[in-house]
């Protein structure tokens, strides 16, 4: 079994809709809320993709529609085989801190997808 970046760390359980919307309503105050923050959302698979450094991430949300802010997830390659079982609108649990905001997007590192 692989090690969790998340042993010995806690990670709050935090409603994605109330991460997103707060991310949405003013970032400035989302940023001093969770930035730098583990954070544990359960989120709606909106595709997963690779950048263009090769890098897996995964886009989520709440499920809602058309949504104006998501969260996008960075998995490491030790997720991989995990992530390409994940299909648009699959629910997912990860942990993952809190990096910001680049545009329109909230971002999230190291996640790791909970069992």
């Amino acid at each position: 079994m692989k090690k969790s970046r998340w042993s010995g760390e806690y990670a709050v359980p935090t409603p994605t809709a109330d991460l997103l919307s707060t991310y949405k309503d003013n970032e400035v105050r989302a940023d001093a809320r969770w930035k730098g923050h583990g954070v544990e959302i359960s989120a709606t698979v909106k595709t997963v993709k690779k950048n263009a450094m090769d890098s897996i991430f995964a886009v989520l949300g709440t499920g809602r529609g058309v949504e104006a802010v998501t969260a996008h997830c960075e998995v490491s390659d030790r997720y991989a085989e995990r992530v390409a079982t994940w299909n648009k609108g699959d629910k997912v649990t990860v942990r993952a801190e809190v990096k910001g905001m680049i545009l329109g997007a909230v971002i999230l590192g190291e996640c790791e997808p909970v069992e």
